[in-house]
């Protein structure tokens, strides 16, 4: 029996011990009667069995008692009781029939219903039938509400939601499912149910890597049942997974010998599915911590021989492999982890070293972390092998398409998941995947391939976030609207959430509260996409682009597109231009520590200007390692940076060059070429949408502690007068409140304003006049018609950086809103600077520019008159453009002209006469261009 399944029988038995048959009206056998007969059987050393059960039943229905109650809660223990005395295979009929008895009576009398439904989630959850033990716990959890009287039923069908969280990889999820049950085992003072609940959040600790937390968990389940002889196996468990705790923080002495201790106890009492538990953790202590891979395989060979489970079977000869290819010995490592997938229950029995399941196979894993784990490391020997061996090409052929087979695993796994903490896990856990896969593609010289794994490597996240957007707008409008209200409540939560601080009551609660509402937002989209197959289909898209559609759109534009990958044994650079792609991997050196430093050097002005010589030795090692190996045509390149974004216009080619890469090129940045081909058509509009909206608050309320931002207003007005409609908000007017009625209908949003937004890890902000927005407050859809966002305050491109998803900052956040492009900020920019280049950068625009040009002339105009410290990069880099580089549509212009000449008719004076005669005559240009 595997520990999951151990773990799941434990609760089916805690279950049945902590809960009691309850009071219930009967005229023919009465409440009274039956509690009597059950309580006398309980005493018993056997307890009630089925039979006992049945008996009782028969006589309810041979006395044509009524279906009330009592009969109903008869049914339900006789089904419970049935699944412990084989064959079960009653029980299931028996809980069903339970439920459809208790639904029939009236609503007063169905408070049974939470706990049969508990029972039913935990046995179909013994039988792996997970989906539709999730519904039975979460119908339990749902109908037992608040109340202190279902808080041990409630409280377990939370245990085993957390469960199925955790092997689904949700392990946020599971984390925050058990801490509500940990809070009604306390309420209830079910101790047995406590210390379980700890020991499942100890579990979701483990593999978020917060050992301390886990210890503690563990150490305090065993506490709790340390004096109950009733509660020893369950004890051991904790102490097993005390001892990963112990693994984790490097104790290892102290966790190898609890595991021996908790051997013998095992197999002193015969418990050999226990005995391969543990022989399976001390395999994996030696392999993966103390190097010993002999030692090793003779654990996980004893764990396989003892194992029953096919999932756990598996697992053990995956170790087996592991070790196996840790030694050297590649072609015994494939026949072992080819044999583990034949192993599995999902119809899969290919003995050929060169088979994958197929990804229809894929779906029918219960357990698809063992499924993926298993691929990965296949895919890890075909490319270890390779690099021994004269003829590597078949062998790296054989570990792509390996490759390829994991990373159809890695998405679904991601969405099967809903806590962000455990999706931006997974993608720190699969940072290696994609390293190993792009080594395949260099080495195979498989640029098409390559493409394929920089873009999967990247802002998925992000990219599920616009399927998410793209889907609801194909939404009829009443389910749009119920969707949006959901996610409204999700974002809501985020957003109290973002104000506590972690670990405080307040801050459980309201953790609690957004799994309950996020819930209620997962159970909507799964109905649709049961109902709507396009909703389904756009959801989750996982397109991504071909070198061919790459070509095309780079040609188009004449532009190049360079994309970076950060390993951690190499930097590999996929290069497109001029319809060729190239693969390179160059040695990582020193390249974290000088991206750090000059950062750090270019966000420092007064620093920057006494480390002069300093920045331009780091700026042409950067030079040296990003651009020169690329032999780049000047003109227009894209970048899709892994990790922060570095401003390549302030790199140069030796430090004695007087000329900066701006002079070559015109950058914009992308966060990936999906990301860039998605919004190539600018949104559409839906006749409401006007030119611009400029914000500038000017002075903020003193409990905001903000500096004014003096000259913003007469920029922000400059600006304004090439568009024609503009909308601005100033001074007092720049209200919270304001911005988020008048957001939505824009075509180009400006803020000159201040923001919150660095490596703290708090949810990024924007001030405003009286107080401050957080991105969860915009909402999905708030933007749908916006073609630029230029954030024009400090530090807006910045973030925390998640690995394999880049820095999570507002310009990402508006990106996720469907936003194509952002001009954000990556330091404290200076006004002067910030105010003209802006200024002059809508000038171009204006002129009919793409955005990527308007900001490169823009800069250069700045340096051409700028003088002394002025011509810093500090003073002019700060802002960069991500996403779309296409030049503003020119709708609004045509809807300013037909309304001008409304206005005309009626009689303009003579000051807006010849202020139309100007524009027009620039429009006039414009459009001849």
């Amino acid at each position: 029996m595997s520990w999951a399944r151990c773990i799941v029988r434990g609760l089916l038995i805690g279950s049945a011990v902590g809960l009691c048959v309850g009071a219930a009206r009967a005229q023919c056998l009465s409440a009274a009667d039956v509690r009597a007969r059950i309580d006398h059987a309980m005493r018993q050393p056997r307890g009630p069995t089925a039979q006992f059960y049945a008996d009782i039943r028969q006589q309810l229905i041979r006395n044509r008692c009524p279906a009330d109650t009592v009969l109903a809660r008869v049914t339900m223990r006789l089904g419970y009781a049935q699944y412990f005395q084989p064959p079960n295979d009653s029980a299931l009929v028996w809980l069903r029939e339970s439920i459809r008895l208790y639904q029939r009576l009236p609503v007063g009398q169905r408070a049974g219903l939470v706990q049969a439904f508990m029972y039913l989630g935990q046995v179909l959850h013994y039988q792996d039938d997970v989906e539709s033990a999730a519904e039975a716990y979460q119908s339990s959890v749902t109908l037992g509400g608040n109340e202190p009287r279902h808080d041990s039923p409630v409280g377990y069908a939370l245990s085993g939601l957390a469960l199925l969280a955790y092997q689904k990889g949700d392990y946020e999820a599971g984390l925050v499912y058990a801490e509500q049950s940990i809070q009604r085992a306390r309420r209830c003072r079910d101790f047995r149910l406590e210390a379980r609940s700890l020991n499942e959040a100890a579990r979701c600790l483990l593999y978020l890597d917060r050992y301390e937390t886990a210890l503690r968990h563990c150490e305090r389940a065993v506490s709790l049942t340390q004096n109950d002889p009733s509660t020893t196996d369950e004890r051991r468990l904790y102490e097993l997974f005390r001892a990963q705790a112990l693994a984790g923080l490097r104790q290892y002495d102290r966790a190898l010998s609890l595991y021996k201790r908790l051997l013998t106890d095992y197999q002193r009492t015969k418990q050999y599915s226990r005995v391969a538990d543990v022989c399976d953790y001390i395999g994996e202590l030696y392999a993966t911590r103390l190097n010993d891979q002999a030692c090793a395989i003779r654990y996980y060979q004893q764990a396989y021989t003892l194992y029953d489970n096919p999932y756990e079977k598996s697992r053990s000869l995956d170790g087996i492999g592991r070790a196996q290819q840790q030694q050297g010995q590649y072609r015994a490592a494939l026949i072992t982890f080819q044999r583990a997938l034949q192993t599995l229950p999902i119809q899969f029995h290919k003995p050929d070293l060169r088979a994958n399941p197929e990804p229809a196979t894929i779906r029918l894993s219960a357990h698809k972390e063992y499924l993926l784990t298993l691929i990965w490391h296949k895919a890890d020997t075909w490319l270890a092998y390779a690099q021994t061996t004269s003829q590597p090409t078949p062998a790296l052929t054989q570990a792509l398409s390996t490759y390829r087979v994991a990373d159809q695993m890695i998405d679904q796994m991601r969405w099967a998941q809903h806590g962000e903490q455990s999706k931006l896990y997974w993608r720190q856990q699969t940072r290696a995947f994609y390293e190993r896969a792009l080594e395949t593609c260099y080495r195979l010289n498989n640029p098409e391939q390559a493409l394929h794994f920089f873009e999967k490597s990247r802002a998925v996240l992000l990219t599920d976030k616009l399927n998410e957007l793209g889907a609801s707008r194909g939404l009829p409008p009443a389910l749009q609207a119920e969707e949006q209200a959901l996610r409204r409540a999700v974002d809501g939560q985020v957003a109290a959430l973002s104000q506590l601080q972690p670990g405080s009551a307040a801050y459980t609660t309201a953790r609690a509260a957004l799994m309950s509402e996020q819930d209620r937002a997962d159970a909507f989209t799964q109905k649709l996409e049961r109902i709507n197959s396009a909703y389904y289909r756009y959801r989750y898209d996982n397109w991504v682009p071909a070198l061919t559609d790459l070509y095309q759109y780079l040609g188009q534009r004449q532009a190049a597109f360079v994309s970076y990958f950060v390993g951690d044994r190499a930097l590999y650079v996929l290069n497109v231009q001029e319809g060729k792609a190239q693969i390179n991997r160059h040695p990582l050196g020193r390249y974290q520590q000088t991206v750090r430093e000059y950062l750090a050097l270019l966000g420092k002005p007064e620093t920057l200007n006494r480390s002069f010589s300093a920045f331009h030795a780091l700026s042409k090692q950067l030079y040296s390692q990003l651009l020169a190996p690329l032999h780049l045509s000047p003109g227009r390149v894209i970048v899709s940076p892994d990790g922060p974004f570095i401003p390549f216009e302030t790199l140069r080619e030796s430090p004695d060059s007087p000329t900066y890469a701006l002079d070559q090129f015109a950058f914009s940045y992308a966060y990936s070429a999906r990301f860039l081909l998605r919004t190539m058509q600018s949104p559409g509009t839906d006749g409401t949408t006007s030119d611009f909206l400029g914000v500038a608050p000017v002075r903020f309320s003193p409990g905001l502690n903000q500096a004014p931002l003096p000259g913003s207003e007469a920029a922000l007005r400059t600006i304004g007068d090439r568009f024609a409609t503009p909308t601005l908000l100033l001074d007092k007017q720049a209200t919270r409140r304001a911005f988020l009625d008048a957001s939505a209908s824009f075509r180009v949003v400006h803020l000159f304003t201040h923001a919150l937004a660095d490596s703290s890890g708090q949810e990024p902000r924007l001030f405003f006049a009286d107080s401050t927005v957080s991105l969860s407050e915009l909402g999905q859809g708030t933007l749908m018609n916006t073609q630029l966002v230029t954030l024009a305050a400090c530090e807006t491109g910045t973030g925390v950086e998640q690995r394999g998803e880049g820095v999570f900052s507002l310009a990402r956040g508006f990106a996720a809103l469907g936003v194509p492009a952002v001009l954000t900020t990556l330091w404290s920019v200076q006004n002067k600077s910030t105010y003209q280049i802006t200024a002059q950068f809508y000038r171009y625009l204006a002129d009919g520019l793409p955005k990527d040009i308007a900001l490169q002339r823009a800069r250069q105009d700045w340096l051409r008159t700028a003088e002394g410290t002025d011509q810093l990069p500090s003073a002019w880099a700060g802002l960069i453009l991500v996403g779309n580089t296409e030049p503003l549509s020119a709708g609004g212009r045509r809807d300013w002209l037909g309304g001008l000449s409304g206005l005309l008719v009626g009689g303009l004076c003579q000051l807006g006469w010849r202020r139309w005669r100007r524009e027009r005559t620039a429009n006039t240009r414009l459009l001849s261009e």
